[in-house]
Parts: C-alpha cells; sequence; structure tokens
C-alpha cells in the first residue's frame, strides 16, 4: 500500500511500526515518535537496509527520490562486482598459486577499464542532450532540491532548451548553438530566462563531462559575456524608519481583519508572500513558538523554522479564534464554503491602501520588501551575525548535507534575534503612533472617529 500523510497522521503516539511504501521504502516509527526512512532491498542475495532520513524533515516525495537513486548505486555495485568476479574465474583458469593472486587482481582493473571504456563509447554513440539532461535532473537536483524548484527548472528546459538542442548528440553540440538558443529567449524580453537556461545547460554539460560522455571544453562556457546586460530590479522597500514606522501604524488599523494581521506577520517574520499567504495550522506551534514551513513551499531542501516573538504568538492566536477550525490560517473570505488561502494580490493591494494613507506612493513597498528591511535592520544593529541573518532569511542552500546541518541551525540565537526585531519594530510603530497622537494629525483623526 502506498505512504501518505493521512496515515502517518493517524499512527498513534507511543506506539512503534513500519509502514511500507513501495519499491523497498519504508517508514519506521518508534515508540518515541522519532520517525526515519529505510531502503530495504535484495542484493546479490543478500538483504541490505539503508536509512535514508527522517520524517519529516525528509518528506515522503524526496524520500522516494532518494530511495531511485540509491536503488541505482546498489545495482550499479553488483554489477561491478558481478564483472570482477567473472574476470577472476577466467584469469583461475590458466593461473594458479600466488600468479593467479596476481594476474586476478590485474584481471580486476582490466575488466574495470574495459567496462567504463565500453560505457563510455555506447554513450558517444547514443546519448542526445535530451537524454543526459533527464539524468542530470534525476541524480544531481531532484534528491536535493524541493519538488516546486525542480518543477520550475523542467519547464525553462522543456519550453526552451530541448527544443532547440535535446535531439543532438551530446558530442555534436556547439557553443553558438548554445547561444543561438538563448539569444531567442533574450529577444523574447526575457533576459533573466535566458541567463537561467544558459546556466541549466552548463551545468548538464559539466554533469555530462564529469561522466566522461564527452571530452573537450564545455560549450557553455564563458557565453555569458555574450548576453544583454540585465537591469538589476529589486523589489520595492523603505529604508526611512519613520515611514516603517507609519505603516506599520496604518496597517494595524487597517479596516480587514485578516489582512490587519497578515501584514504584521510578515513584516514581524520577513517570510516570502508564498509562505505567508498559504501557512497552515497544522505549521504553528505555539508550545515551541515556531513556525515550521514545509520544504515543498521553500527554495530549499529542508523545512524553514521560523522562531516566534511574542507579538507573533499573539498575532497568531488573535487569527486561531477566527479561523482555527480551517486548514489554512488566511482563509479567502469571498469563498466561504470553500477552504483556500486569500488570493495573491489580497495583501498587496493592502500594502497600497495604507501606502496612500500615509502619503506614500502605493508602489513604494511590496510584501517582499519586509525582506530588505530586516535585512538592513538586523544587519545595521551589529547585534547579529550574518550568518544567523541569512539562515533567518532562508536563502536557497544547494548543498543537501549543509541544507541538513542548517535545518535548525542557530535556533536559540535566531529566537532571540526574532524577540529583538519584533521589538524594535514594535518601537518604531509606538513612535508613531505617539507623534500622530501629538499633533493630531489626519491619521489621528482617521483613527479615532474609526474607533468611535
Amino acid at each position: 500500500m502506498t505512504l501518505t500523510e493521512e496515515i502517518i497522521n493517524k499512527h498513534p503516539k507511543g506506539t512503534r511500526k513500519v509502514y511500507s511504501d513501495r519499491n523497498g521504502l519504508y517508514l519506521d516509527i518508534k515508540t518515541s515518535g522519532t520517525a526515519s526512512w529505510m531502503l530495504r532491498k535484495m542484493v546479490d542475495g543478500k538483504r541490505n537496509a539503508v536509512i535514508l532520513g527522517y520524517y519529516p524533515e525528509m518528506n515522503i516525495d524526496e524520500a522516494r527520490r532518494i530511495a531511485s537513486v540509491e536503488t541505482m548505486k546498489m545495482g550499479n555495485e553488483v554489477n561491478k562486482q558481478n564483472l570482477a568476479i567473472h574476470s577472476s574465474k577466467r584469469a583461475g583458469e590458466i593461473l594458479s598459486g600466488s600468479a593467479m593472486a596476481v594476474e586476478t587482481s590485474r584481471a580486476n582493473r582490466e575488466a574495470d577499464m574495459l567496462q567504463t571504456r565500453t560505457l563510455s563509447s555506447e554513450k558517444k554513440k547514443k546519448l542526445t542532450f535530451a537524454e543526459v539532461y533527464f539524468e542530470y535532473m534525476k541524480l544531481k537536483m531532484e534528491p536535493v532540491l524541493s519538488k516546486t524548484y525542480c518543477e520550475s527548472v523542467h519547464s525553462r528546459a522543456s519550453t526552451y532548451l530541448l527544443p532547440a538542442i535535446g535531439e543532438d548528440n551530446i558530442e555534436d553540440i556547439t557553443s553558438p548553438m548554445i547561444l543561438e538558443a538563448v539569444r531567442k529567449i533574450e529577444k523574447l524580453g526575457k533576459k533573466e530566462t535566458a541567463k537561467r537556461v544558459l546556466g541549466l545547460a552548463y551545468a548538464v554539460f559539466k554533469y555530462a563531462k564529469a561522466c566522461w560522455y564527452f571530452t573537450g571544453q564545455n560549450p557553455a562556457a564563458d557565453l555569458s559575456d555574450a548576453l544583454s546586460a540585465r537591469t538589476v530590479k529589486r523589489m520595492a522597500s523603505l529604508t526611512d524608519l519613520s515611514e516603517i514606522g507609519r505603516l506599520l501604524y496604518a496597517a494595524s488599523n487597517y479596516e480587514s481583519f485578516y489582512l490587519r494581521y497578515a501584514i504584521k506577520i510578515q513584516a514581524h517574520t520577513f517570510v516570502r508572500a508564498s509562505e505567508l499567504r498559504f501557512a497552515q495550522w497544522s505549521e504553528i506551534n505555539f508550545v515551541k513558538r515556531e513556525w515550521k514551513i514545509p520544504a515543498e513551499r521553500m527554495k530549499m531542501s529542508s523545512p524553514h523554522i521560523v522562531p516566534m516573538s511574542t507579538q507573533v504568538v499573539e498575532s497568531f492566536r488573535a487569527l486561531k479564534d477566527v479561523t482555527g477550525g480551517t486548514i489554512h490560517v488566511f482563509r479567502s473570505t469571498r469563498k466561504s464554503n470553500e477552504d483556500i488561502p486569500f488570493s495573491e494580490a489580497a495583501v498587496l493591494v493592502a500594502m497600497k491602501s495604507c501606502l496612500n494613507m500615509i502619503g506614500l506612493p502605493e508602489n513604494a513597498m511590496v510584501g517582499h520588501g519586509w525582506r530588505s528591511v530586516a535585512s538592513t535592520i538586523l544587519n545595521e544593529s551589529g547585534k547579529f551575525s550574518s550568518d544567523v541573518i541569512e539562515r533567518q532569511l532562508a536563502h536557497m542552500e544547494r548543498n543537501r548535507t549543509r541544507a541538513t546541518y542548517n535545518y535548525a541551525q542557530y535556533i536559540p540565537v535566531r529566537i532571540e534575534m526574532m524577540q529583538w526585531y519584533s521589538n524594535y519594530l514594535d518601537s518604531l510603530e509606538t513612535r508613531e503612533r505617539e507623534r500622530s497622537n501629538a499633533a493630531r494629525d489626519y491619521l489621528f483623526y482617521r483613527f479615532a472617529n474609526k474607533k468611535k
């Protein structure tokens, strides 16, 4: 039976059970609650068991991908051993004693070299760029990166790269062929996409060369200078502390209950828009005071931990009184009969309204801009190391081993940092509220009338 999240969630606490998935993949849940992924295979008549990782850090899809890679490795090792044994037997028919041992060792080495040359020769004749690309994705990308990110990469490859050079032999592809393909993308006005496609081509050829599928130079190397210059467009964000405080003041008085807290939570946690919008109550742990965002919604291969300050905990508790019985934290109010999150534009529209309210252009700040605000304030404070700040910003870590290590790295310091940051934002908001009250300005009368 195929394993699902529902089956895992229904597992009785304090009991142990081994759940089977498919193709030799199992999930062993111990009485302590620890759940480990295991791959069991019969290899050359012997039963092998390998621990692949732990749930929920490694989700079901990721465990299946890694299990596929490990299965291939086991098969390759068996083939190599059988070839060596076969060569040894042939040598044994001719030699005996110590001479046979020496000759067997040499025969093993020659068999390995012959196998490598034979495979290399066959690959040179048969492998197309598309075949190498799919092998690269299966072995190098899918086991270590999120499903969403891999789907994005494959979408670009299927749209621009594979139609251009996918059917060509890996050794026959030249630099001008690749340059022609990426320049066609540039002509569509997609300069960033052209850069990403070129980077993917380079990575595939680098992998192919490492596997001895072709010799010579990487045809995708040194082509970046041939692309047109890209205009770097940064996400709009505020830099003036008083403006940040006024925006928070306006947001805390915004008419929509959901969006009022959505802006505040994003400001205090500086998560990405999609991570905020699709937040689910199953991710919020009030006891540990942390928000664990699954890897599927991150640009990472592991979940992202957001330590919750007192202010963020209070915001989530206020929301839980309203949507606590649903899946999504920010449930859509337009489709009350469906448990879906609010629209992508909801927070953006609310932000524009708040910016207009305080007399700033509506494009002066976007939700993603809170990440820039946080990075600037935290780095300039001098209180926290850049490594801690970058980890909390959840910038992508491509190396799977390092990503696993960084999964909960610096948590004690990050807890302290997130509380300090929330207190700092509150101080900015309080300062602007007090200034507004003292000046009896437009915001004072607007919000005072609203309260009445």
